[in-house]
């Protein structure tokens, strides 16, 4: 039984392992923890607090189809993007199976003509207020 919460550098899927998660992911040391206010979303360049989008969703590392076209590695592949993009990604394609299939790089999530909207709509806004897609 490990003590999550004494493990420094945690992995940054947040399961609380240290050196690497299950997902093969890096560990961090308590100073590159993403609330950094100076990291930025690689989506919208906005300095905010990141969060880790798996660009093929979790879910779909099981499926067969994934298993069978993707390494472990290409599927633990992700972009560090802060919540509203985050957030505008799920909602404007919320299928995990077109996520994984259909837009599964940083550019092909860009060509999606709405999430370009977004982003290019939230790049130009300030502050430290949260947009989120309804």
């Amino acid at each position: 039984m490990a003590d999550f919460d004494a493990c420094v550098p945690v992995c940054q899927s947040g399961c609380g392992m240290n050196v690497t998660c299950s997902m093969g992911r890096p560990a961090l040391s308590s100073g590159d923890m993403t609330d950094d206010p100076t990291t930025t979303c690689s989506m919208c360049g906005r300095a905010r607090k990141l969060t880790f989008h798996h660009l093929i969703p979790r879910t779909l590392h099981s499926n067969k189809w994934f298993q069978k076209n993707y390494s472990r590695e290409e599927m633990a592949v992700g972009i560090d993007i802060c919540g509203d993009c985050h957030g505008a990604i799920h909602k404007i394609v919320p299928s995990a199976k077109e996520l994984g299939r259909d837009y599964n790089t940083r550019e092909k999530l860009l060509g999606h003509p709405e999430i370009a909207n977004f982003v290019s709509w939230v790049r130009k806004r300030r502050g430290k207020q949260r947009y989120r897609t309804r």
